[in-house]
């Protein structure tokens, strides 16, 4: 009896680590992705060519299912100076921006509260 209990036990356990694990990669892949990633050659600036690999490459590993994939903002979206690369103060005033913009968890149409 003991046996069978041990067994169930660990067979509710893996499956809730590998619930976990696959949570958590859905969650690095949908994930906003900071700068250092796009930045491939680590000079501070991240040019149209890295830009294009990284978002490439994510879109290949969501199986080309990205949410939002016509939503996604382009190169010239970051580069409001229009220099041909984007500095990490572009890049984060771009998320910072684009994370105002949005309706906040929990709350209606324009971020609204709504009153239950």
């Amino acid at each position: 009896m003991k046996r069978i209990i041990t067994i169930a036990a660990l067979a509710i356990a893996a499956t809730g680590m590998a619930t976990v694990s696959a949570n958590a990669q859905n969650a690095n892949r949908l994930n906003p992705l900071p700068f250092s990633v796009f930045d491939m050659n680590n000079d501070g600036a991240i040019t149209r060519a890295e830009f294009g690999e990284v978002r490439a490459k994510r879109q290949a590993a969501s199986g080309g299912m990205g949410r939002n994939r016509a939503n996604a903002p382009i190169f010239e979206a970051f580069d409001t100076n229009g220099d041909g690369t984007i500095s990490e103060a572009e890049f984060m005033k771009y998320r910072a921006n684009n994370m105002r913009q949005r309706p906040r968890m929990g709350q209606g149409m324009g971020g609204k509260r709504i009153n239950n």
